[in-house]
């Protein structure tokens, strides 16, 4: 048996899932307070003050504190079955069944957010992830 690694994003499929995640769950409000309070944070990530992973927690932050986990979780599994595959490669879904169907031990790595990462990888038959490596 072998181990296959894949990243997510960009490798399985061609888009930012985090982005596009935090469009598809959030609310009015949040969009609002994000148009407000994000810009100076942005602008500083921009300019390489803030690095990558402190600038996911902001937006993260803005996007879902206060919220209620189940929530969140029930728009990840929904994201995870009526988003992501619309923005799969196909390439990409034909070598992870080529391993899986080896017999390999497939691991999907990301920074995504694993509140629709892991539903999806449940959902295909890839039980194992790891997520948020830096």
């Amino acid at each position: 048996m072998n181990i296959a690694l894949f990243d997510f994003d960009g490798t399985i499929n061609n888009a930012d899932m985090y982005t596009k995640f935090l469009h598809f769950s959030g609310t009015r409000l949040r969009a609002l307070l994000a148009k407000v309070l994000l810009p100076p944070f942005f602008i500083l990530y921009k300019a390489g003050v803030i690095p990558a992973p402190k600038m996911r927690t902001i937006v993260s932050f803005v996007a879902f504190s206060g919220r209620k986990v189940d929530e969140v979780a029930a728009a990840g599994e929904k994201y995870a079955e009526s988003v992501v595959p619309n923005y799969l490669r196909k390439v990409a879904l034909d070598k992870l069944n080529w391993h899986k169907n080896n017999g390999d031990q497939i691991v999907i790595v990301s920074a995504s957010l694993d509140v629709y990462l892991k539903p999806w990888c449940t959902q295909n038959g890839f039980p194992s992830f790891v997520v948020n490596l830096k």
